[in-house]
């Protein structure tokens, strides 16, 4: 189980991604959470497409050690 320190900083990581996509997609902070939502579930139960899903834009390993992040 994450602990707390874990919880805080997921929640404001996830809080900064879905005030940049209500500022990006002009949509409402409802909409933008349910998608944000969306992603990261995606992101969970696919870790090993993040780096197909950024381009490979030279994010090396980066893909795995999220991969290893989604899935706790």
């Amino acid at each position: 189980m994450p602990g707390r320190s874990h919880m805080l900083r997921e929640a404001t990581m996830k809080d900064q991604l879905i005030d940049a996509v209500v500022s990006r997609a002009g949509i409402d902070r409802g909409t933008a959470e349910r998608a944000v939502d969306a992603v990261v579930d995606f992101l969970r139960e696919n870790p090993q497409r993040l780096a197909e899903l950024a381009g490979n834009a030279g994010i090396g390993d980066v893909g795995e050690r999220l991969g290893k992040l989604f899935s706790r």
